[in-house]
């Protein structure tokens, strides 16, 4: 099974995003030096990409147009090549099931030409080389590719769940339905509506020309933005306060209204509360093997409060997402509202045998995340201004739950949003 959206949501995606091309060339155009020379853009360049169009695994998709907006800056050697806003154009160039066993869905795209936010065209030769937040698979030729065929009892998956159930019975049960239900799912056909983001890898060189792309000017001096930051918590707690959480790397500078519109024009979901309705959903969502859009995230507090607002981003699974909690502070900014914000990627589910339930496992690369969001923020129009600001490291430091030690360079992206009537 491919993306599953709520009825109303490819329509709401699709909309927006069709208007992302025409709206940033309006914005660029007053970029002033449009049309310089052209560069070579190398293959083995990776382009961090957004659907436009719906791509699908059934067979009579084969031979449509697809297009992808670029989301985050293409650097060159010394400049930006490929810019957030550009537009890439391909085909599906294949689309259906493997011939030999195990007979799994298939997609293959291949990416043709880029279009520059002026209108300007160029020819590349690009693939897929990942599906972000997916369940599905991408081979070394670029075709997407659907679960495998389940085999017997004899997977490593069901030697550790029989372990577990010498443990914890009852999580062990739950755990054997989800895989279960996993495999019942897999032969659906793989369907990614528009809002799906993907990374392209280059395959050839090509000359590109250069659109002139520049990031948003810093906000304020840094011994300002330091003072702003040392009047932050610099971590959120888990479990009620007791453990140590996820680290603050993004401060938002505006309302609860500029932010909201802001995560929404990047793609980004809202998540419900945790409940009980809530976690039942989420379980019935991992037994189908499908996604949960607003599914809820576990709850961290920053002063002792709850997020005021937590947005999310994921493709076809549970088991991985992007997600943010932000805080409001106690703190303003030139007369605007202040919020700390923790940004963290869901990378897989593992048991907690401590507390007894699934939990999803962090990457500890949180760099990451913090720059994914700035960049979907970029793409969106939604910055006026932009600094990474140094913090003071905290010596080991690890993931919630002490999973792994953090990577990171210790510094905060501080971003002053568009006020959200502009």
């Amino acid at each position: 099974m491919g993306i599953v959206r709520t009825p109303d949501r490819p329509t709401r995606v699709a909309r927006v995003l069709s208007r992302i091309p025409l709206f940033l060339a309006r914005v660029f155009a007053r970029v002033p030096g449009g049309g310089g020379r052209a560069r070579i853009l190398q293959a083995g360049t990776t382009l961090h990409v957004r659907l436009l169009d719906t791509v699908g695994s059934d067979p009579t998709m084969q031979g449509r147009p697809v297009r992808v907006l670029v989301i985050a800056p293409a650097p060159g050697d010394t400049t930006v090549i490929v810019a957030p806003g550009t537009v890439v154009r391909g085909t599906i160039a294949d689309a259906g099931v493997e011939g030999d066993e195990p007979g799994r869905q298939v997609i293959a795209l291949r990416f043709t030409d880029v279009v520059l936010p002026d209108g300007r065209t160029a020819s590349i030769s690009g693939q897929v080389s990942e599906v972000d937040n997916a369940r599905e698979t991408v081979d070394a030729t670029g075709r997407i590719l659907g679960l495998p065929m389940p085999g017997r009892m004899d997977s490593m998956i069901d030697w550790a769940l029989c372990a577990l159930g010498t443990v914890h019975p009852v999580a062990a049960a739950a755990l054997f339905v989800a895989d279960r239900g996993e495999e019942r799912e897999q032969h659906r056909t793989i369907v990614f509506r528009p809002g799906v983001e993907m990374t392209l890898r280059v395959t050839a060189d090509t000359e590109v020309p250069v659109w002139p792309w520049r990031p948003p000017t810093a906000v304020a001096p840094p011994a300002r933005l330091d003072a702003l930051l040392q009047s932050l918590p610099p971590r959120a707690l888990a479990l009620g306060g007791r453990i140590a959480g996820d680290l603050v790397n993004l401060v938002l500078l505006g309302d609860a209204a500029d932010i909201s519109a802001a995560f929404l024009a990047a793609g980004w979901d809202t998540a419900e509360r945790i409940s009980v309705r809530t976690c039942f959903d989420t379980f019935v969502a991992t037994v189908e093997a499908r996604d949960y859009v607003h599914q809820p995230v576990s709850e961290l507090v920053l002063d002792g409060r709850p997020p005021d607002l937590v947005f999310q981003k994921l493709t076809d699974t549970f088991a991985k997402r992007h997600h943010v909690r932000i805080w409001r502070s106690a703190v303003a900014w030139e007369g605007h509202p202040v919020f700390a914000a923790a940004a963290t990627h869901d990378v897989g589910i593992e048991f907690s045998i401590e507390e007894h339930t699934c939990t999803h496992r962090t990457d500890p690369a949180i760099d990451r995340e913090r720059d994914k969001i700035v960049d979907d923020l970029v793409t969106a129009n939604a910055v006026s201004a932009l600094s990474l600001v140094p913090r003071t490291p905290i010596v080991g430091m690890t993931v919630t739950g002490g999973q792994a030690p953090v990577v990171t360079d210790w510094r905060a992206a501080v971003i002053a949003l568009r006020a959200a009537r502009q």
